[in-house]
């Protein structure tokens, strides 16, 4: 990485003023509060690096009698800690359009006001400082002694605030142990409102070699006695790594809680690499399921439907589920049934095989469109949304076909909008997948316009279609070419009018997956493909891979030979880490217990992709079936969760974390991300002692 130099061109001797002198009769309470996520891996990491803060004060060889909290989402879930706190230390986003202030909602800017009368120390790093001119100059100018004022900079956006005078610099207590460092290049400096020439404002981190020495971090003491610090960077979260940048943010963390600095400033250290890596804690939630009443013919693994969508239906900013007839309101998923015309009649037997949230007319409110095979159902719907209030949704028919696999949302065309890639199976004799072909549709997609009928069908295809396909750009040209069961389609310039070529590169044995997936597996620049046998044992990847003719060919790997009836599967990033892993599992009774694998227990896991290796954990693994005609020796199982026909990803309670929704056969089950393991030390909660009464409960 390339380095400009900035500070830290300090004097390092001779602090012994700012400080209280001598020890605290209780320990001294630091509360971080980490806002949202909001930005690319690695950047904007506002809970681990406020988890790094803990660490590094939890684990100092020269800190005591400290003790921290940190606290997600921008704020406690409990206000009331703040009460007592000797400081407060802010990373969130900021007050400008499109991001969410902590502080800028909720009354919680009267709650801070009330810590900052009682002196309070405040500390706010990178985005924190970004706030409407009315309220920064109402609460941080007098707070921490500055802010980002977006709305009326001081000047001209880019150019940074310049200190002459730091004569008061070096002797600072946040100064102590300090070393000249580099800052990185990736970091950015906006024009603050500072209240630089007041004599409580202190410049802490100068710029050498810029004219006029532009600042990074300032402090201030308020007339109250309470104190102040602010840092403009922490964009990105290597920038923990810099020992005396952390240094100085410890020291500001200890010096705004009125906690004596030690001579050498805080000695910390990054956390030693785990031998085994945290993995998320994904806590299930079981929401509905089938009945188990064989009067009926109703079975604890179905029917029930077998795909689900995440849409806000009442309009409450809260993503509810549907779910064939029925839609599932948030957050306590307090079932309405029949939300759509004609949902009373539908048979409980047939439900959806595939079901996708899009604007379909572009009015601005989600639709659901989905997909059945069954007589009454065959083909693809569009449910259209009628606003919260409006009643049952209307439901059109927007393709027919009695051989529907599932649908797909991708933007075919590149045009920005989201358009809907069908899947057929093939009629083998009759009967799918045996004997002789009886019956093959075309390879087609629906493509979104922006008037009546909304959704167009497009032919890639004709007479080519079969079980599982998938998206993705396998030949680097930018274009999202279509993978099937017996090679890809590769998009032209224009995927409505132009002719879509077929690359017979490699011919599955098996009826693949839906959908098929493409992404580089193992690092080489080169898509590649994730496939499972979708109603057999088996889940694979297929290396691409160009010979010096440029030649295409594929390699198969096996990842799973001994699990099977991976029928669906989606990419996403479940561990935080930046880079997406394969959830995927066992469809349950996809065919009425004629294939391999029926009657194996049913699963859930996530892989973690390196390097084209496939590490598997298991988020569900169901030793207790009770299947028919079986020797059962438990009884129906009450928790049943595999797959059905897609898996859902979301942030289902808007705390910055995927969760994943599958809805199958066994029924509707939310797995809602609490996080990774193990939890900071500070997040646990306190055990009483034995003798100890036991805390009150809220």
């Amino acid at each position: 990485m390339r380095h400009r130099a900035i500070l830290c061109a300090v004097g390092l001797i001779g602090c012994t003023a700012f400080g209280p002198l001598g020890g605290l009769a209780k320990d001294t309470k630091v509360v971080l509060l980490a806002g949202k996520k909001s930005h690319l891996p690695g950047e904007h990491e506002y809970e681990k690096g406020m988890d790094l803060m803990r660490h590094c004060l939890d684990t100092s060889l020269n800190v005591k009698g400290v003790t921290v909290e940190v606290h997600p989402n921008g704020w406690p879930e409990d206000e009331a800690t703040l009460d007592n706190a000797d400081t407060i230390v802010i990373f969130s986003d900021g007050g400008s359009s499109g991001q969410a202030h902590p502080l800028v909602s909720g009354g919680h800017l009267a709650v801070l006001e009330r810590q900052m009368q009682r002196g309070c120390g405040l500390v706010a790093i990178h985005w924190t400082l970004n706030l409407p001119s009315k309220i920064g100059n109402e609460t941080f100018l007098r707070w921490i002694g500055g802010f980002k004022d977006y709305e009326d900079p001081p000047r001209p956006i880019g150019e940074p605030w310049r200190v002459q005078d730091w004569s008061k610099q070096a002797k600072h207590p946040i100064c102590r142990g300090l070393k000249p460092f580099e800052m990185p290049e990736d970091e950015y400096k906006t024009p603050e409102r500072l209240l630089s020439d007041e004599p409580q404002f202190v410049p802490i981190l100068p710029f050498p070699g810029q004219p006029g020495d532009p600042l990074w971090a300032w402090a201030w003491q308020r007339e109250n006695g309470g104190r102040g610090f602010g840092f403009i960077g922490g964009h990105k979260h290597t920038i923990w790594e810099i020992e005396d940048l952390r240094k100085a943010m410890l020291n500001a963390i200890l010096w705004t809680a009125q906690k004596a600095v030690p001579d050498d400033g805080v000695i910390s250290s990054l956390p030693a690499p785990l031998a085994t890596s945290p993995i998320p804690v994904l806590i299930p939630v079981k929401i509905d399921g089938p009945v188990h009443d064989p009067a009926i013919g109703s079975y604890w693994y179905g029917p029930f439907n077998e795909s689900c969508s995440l849409v806000d239906v009442n309009g409450d900013g809260r993503l509810d589920i549907t779910c064939g007839v029925n839609w599932y309101e948030a957050p306590k998923w307090t079932k309405h049934a029949h939300y759509f015309e004609g949902a009373e009649a539908r048979n409980f037997l047939h439900g959806h095989c595939g079901e996708v949230a899009l604007d379909v007319n572009r009015d601005g409110l989600t639709d659901v469109v989905n997909s059945g095979y069954q007589p009454d159902i065959a083909g693809v719907w569009w449910h259209e949304n009628p606003g919260p209030g409006g009643g049952q949704w209307k439901v059109h028919r927007v393709h027919s076909s009695p051989f529907m696999e599932g649908i797909l949302l991708a933007d075919l065309n590149g045009d920005g909008r989201m358009d809907i890639l069908m899947n057929h199976f093939r009629k083998y004799g009759g009967a799918e997948g045996e004997g002789s072909v009886a019956h093959v549709e075309a390879v087609a997609w629906l493509e979104s316009i922006d008037r009546e009928p909304w959704l167009v069908a497009r032919t890639i295809a004709p007479e080519a279609e079969d079980h599982g396909c998938g998206v993705g750009d396998l030949d680097g040209d930018g274009r999202l070419d279509v993978v099937s069961r017996h090679g890809w389609y590769q998009a032209p310039p224009d995927p409505v009018a132009g002719q879509w070529r077929l690359h017979p590169d490699y011919d599955l044995p098996f009826r693949a997956s839906h959908p098929m997936l493409v992404t580089d597996v193992n690092g080489d620049g080169l898509n590649d493909i994730i496939v499972g046998n979708g109603h057999g044992y088996g889940l694979y990847w297929l290396e691409q891979q160009l010979d010096a003719q440029q030649k295409r060919t594929f390699r198969r790997h096996v990842i799973e030979e001994h699990y099977g009836n991976f029928h669906t599967m989606v990419l996403t990033d479940v561990n935080g880490d930046g880079k997406v892993d394969l959830v995927t599992g066992k469809r349950l009774f996809g065919h009425d217990g004629r294939d391999e694998s029926e009657f194996d227990p049913l699963f859930l896991f996530w892989y973690d992709i390196q390097g084209g290796k496939f590490e598997r954990h298991v988020i569900s693994f169901n030793h207790l079936q009770h299947y028919p005609g079986r020797e059962n020796v438990n009884e129906p199982p009450q928790f049943a969760c595999g797959t059905g026909m897609k898996i859902t990803v979301g942030d289902l309670n808007a705390d910055g974390r995927l969760d994943i929704v599958v809805a199958g056969r066994g029924g509707l089950y939310a797995f809602v991300n609490r996080g990774l393991t193990p939890l900071p030390k500070s997040s646990n909660p306190r055990l009483p002692l034995i003798g100890e009464k036991r805390p009150e409960l809220k």
